[in-house]
């Protein structure tokens, strides 16, 4: 029993998305996805996480399962700091921020559109207090800190679409 749980723990199965340490062109038929994490009150843990979701929005649910989920991962330490940027090379679609016990989004949980063949911009997470999170979507204010931490990210990036989601359908892995 305790050798198959390692496979059952969160989707660690295919994932088509690739972190981009320099940021990056995406690939024939991809998309890149770039957003920052900041945290400005103290996190209850060492490390605080940003992830986006693959997101099939006409079944409103994570478009994956236990074998295979198309997902980023931003860590940034649960202590105020600045802003980091992360870059991910992903299929184009939907992204979800707000599964897996996230913090709420000020605002509502969005989801963000990546089109194949362009970098998006998401917008900046911080964490403020009280188990919530604000989107911060200002483009041209940090332009430069992008292109600084990620000096390979195209010229053209423009701004990923955001739409509020109104459920979020997971799933759930069993033996």
């Amino acid at each position: 029993m305790f050798a198959v749980l390692p496979l059952l723990h969160g989707c660690l199965g295919l994932n088509a998305a690739r972190s981009l340490e320099k940021g990056g062109i995406p690939g024939p038929g991809q998309a890149v996805i770039i957003y920052g994490v900041r945290v400005d009150s103290p996190w209850s843990a060492p490390q605080f996480q940003v992830s986006l979701d693959a997101y099939n929005v006409k079944e409103e649910a994570l478009d994956g399962g236990c074998w295979r989920l198309n997902r980023t991962v931003a860590l940034v330490s649960g202590k105020p700091g600045p802003t980091k940027y992360f870059s991910f090379e992903v299929p184009p679609g939907d992204y979800v921020y707000g599964s897996w016990g996230a913090p709420s989004l000020r605002g509502g949980a969005k989801y963000f559109s990546a089109s194949a063949d362009q970098a998006v911009f998401v917008g900046e997470f911080v964490y403020k207090q009280a188990n919530e999170v604000e989107l911060l979507r200002d483009l041209e204010a940090v332009r430069p800190a992008i292109f600084a931490a990620l000096p390979d990210t195209p010229k053209d990036i423009s701004f990923a679409s955001a739409r509020p989601v109104g459920t979020i359908r997971m799933f759930l892995c069993t033996p």
